[in-house]
């Protein structure tokens, strides 16, 4: 069945697009949906949409998927904070550690103490 695309307001076939990753929490209930075109889809997926702010959307249904429980982020590295502190009292600086353990500077800065 042919659709409108939300994206470009084309008329024909369309996907439907999580607006909330499975992956991350989200489910298949029609609030979560969004119809596009194949090609808005692609773009989508590939960041280069115009018009639509998705990363509003995409921070819409994630604090939606907190509230409801589904949705917790990632759980924090404790190695990886106790090799940061280790070599940090070793004397190494921020930006060796970074590199050392190919996290970015600000986790070095966070988790050095």
């Amino acid at each position: 069945m042919d659709k409108e695309c939300s994206c470009c307001g084309a008329e024909g076939p369309t996907h439907a697009h999580h607006i909330l990753p499975k992956a991350l929490g989200g489910d298949d209930r029609p609030s979560n949906l969004v119809e596009v075109c194949p090609n808005c889809h692609w773009k989508i997926h590939g960041r280069k949409t115009r018009g639509i702010d998705w990363r509003n959307l995409q921070a819409e249904g994630i604090a939606k998927a907190k509230a409801e429980g589904k949705y917790k982020g990632r759980p924090p590295d404790k190695d990886l904070h106790a090799k940061i502190k280790q070599l940090h009292s070793e004397g190494w600086p921020p930006s060796k550690i970074s590199r050392r353990l190919n996290c970015g500077v600000a986790t070095v800065y966070r988790n050095r103490d």
